[in-house]
């Protein structure tokens, strides 16, 4: 059974019960003010922050509307963009017209003249002469653009190239000097012609001291003068010009204007036909055919002649038929030699023709 508690101690409880009860109400309204009050605050923080990414949210969609909208109608998303792309495109463009002609010359060793044709006319459009002259030769040959052939034009020819010799550049002016001496887009003019190879040969040009060598070697212009004629060829070939090498060969080998050097001959019509050129090949050829300059070996000659008779070359067409019809540095073979000779022959190559009489093909 519980003791009853004591009235005195009862009342002094119930005080003190009373005061904490206070106290413990104050605090408890006190704190709920400050949640309440934070709630407050951070919901009103909640709803702003969401208003802006609403917001926000809308305007990324309008801008990606409207890069959506402008990506398929092709125009820039702005004047700023549309700047940058400009600016992008035009100095992407603009390439050099120095290295447009060092492509364009590449191009052409590659044999693709339509992107030589592209590049030389970008350079001529940037002021470039060199590519006027680059151009006029691409028109003497014919070309192909585009899938299509484009027929020579001698006349737009003769414009360019003599547009880029007024304009003093080298190349233009050796080649309106040949446009000159062969009548090609204007009247033959050996005088204007030897003019324009003066002209270009003084600037070092390789190509036009080779023309100087055939215009003094012909009396073209000029009178005959064979010395003159093989300084020319000269000058030309240690410039690595193989047209002008093969010439200075046939000067040695021949004694016109030099003294007559087999060796000297042999040396620089191999120069030539290492680079390619088809009449250095044949004449290399008969230097060992015929063990001039060189120890005779019909092998090595029939190595050129076969070499030039693949580009076409007369002689070498001729010198390969008869090296397959006698067995000279290969086995004989006479339908080789009747194939071979008969495209001499088609070329009005009278020796040619003279010995299919003797095969009895004729």
């Amino acid at each position: 059974m519980l003791k009853p508690l004591n009235h005195a101690a009862t009342n002094t409880g119930t005080g003190a019960c009373t005061m904490i009860c206070t106290s413990l109400i104050t605090s408890e309204n006190l704190l709920r003010f400050i949640c309440i009050t934070f709630l407050f605050v951070a919901s009103a923080i909640f709803l702003a922050n969401n208003v802006q990414a609403k917001g926000l949210g809308k305007n990324l969609t309008k801008l990606s509307q409207t890069l959506s909208q402008n990506s398929q109608v092709g125009k820039p998303a702005s004047k700023e963009i549309a700047s940058i792309e400009s600016l992008t495109n035009s100095s992407a463009a603009q390439i050099p017209a120095d290295k447009l002609l060092e492509k364009g010359r590449q191009d052409l060793i590659n044999k693709d003249y339509a992107a030589a044709f592209e590049a030389f006319q970008k350079a001529a459009q940037q002021g470039s002469a060199n590519a006027n002259a680059m151009l006029g030769k691409l028109y003497l040959n014919g070309l192909v653009l585009n899938g299509q052939s484009v027929a020579a034009n001698d006349t737009t020819a003769f414009d360019l190239i003599n547009k880029a010799a007024q304009l003093g550049d080298a190349d233009g002016q050796s080649g309106l000097g040949g446009l000159y001496a062969e009548g090609r887009g204007v009247a033959r003019d050996d005088e204007l012609a030897l003019h324009w190879f003066n002209l270009a040969a003084q600037q070092d040009n390789a190509d036009a001291q080779r023309h100087l060598g055939v215009m003094y070697q012909e009396g073209r212009g000029v009178e005959t003068d064979p010395v003159a004629a093989a300084a020319w060829f000269r000058e030309a070939a240690l410039k690595n010009e193989p047209q002008a090498q093969d010439a200075l060969g046939v000067s040695f080998r021949e004694a016109q204007g030099v003294e007559r050097d087999d060796v000297e001959a042999a040396w620089w019509f191999e120069k030539a036909a290492e680079q390619g050129n088809p009449q250095a090949q044949a004449d290399l050829g008969m230097m060992y055919a015929d063990g001039r300059g060189v120890h005779q070996d019909d092998t090595e000659a029939f190595k050129w002649f076969y070499q030039a008779a693949e580009q076409g070359n007369t002689l070498g067409l001729y010198h390969l038929g008869v090296s397959y019809a006698e067995g000279l540095g290969t086995d004989k073979n006479d339908t080789e030699a009747v194939r071979w000779l008969k495209k001499a022959a088609d070329q009005g190559y009278e020796k040619a023709q003279d010995y299919l009489q003797q095969l009895g093909t004729l």
